[in-house]
């Protein structure tokens, strides 16, 4: 069986979105919406636009060896 690395989630949910977003999602309104009808009233679901972001990063940052120029003063 294939088993992909996963990261911890974080312990605080709440401080990955904003206080309008949080009470968006605790109230239920983000169920009802799916990210399709947008009935938060943002122009993007908040959600769906953290994970994309986090989607097109992880791929950047999945590997422990770092490869680059640094300079003079880190070493």
């Amino acid at each position: 069986m294939l088993a992909l690395p996963m990261q911890p989630a974080p312990q605080d949910f709440g401080s990955l979105f904003h206080a309008d977003t949080r009470a968006a999602i605790s109230s239920g309104l983000c169920i009802q919406c799916r990210g399709a009808k947008l009935l938060c009233g943002k122009a993007r679901c908040p959600i769906l636009v953290r994970w994309d972001s986090m989607m097109k990063t992880a791929p950047m940052i999945d590997r422990l060896d770092l490869d680059g120029s640094s300079p003079p003063g880190v070493f």
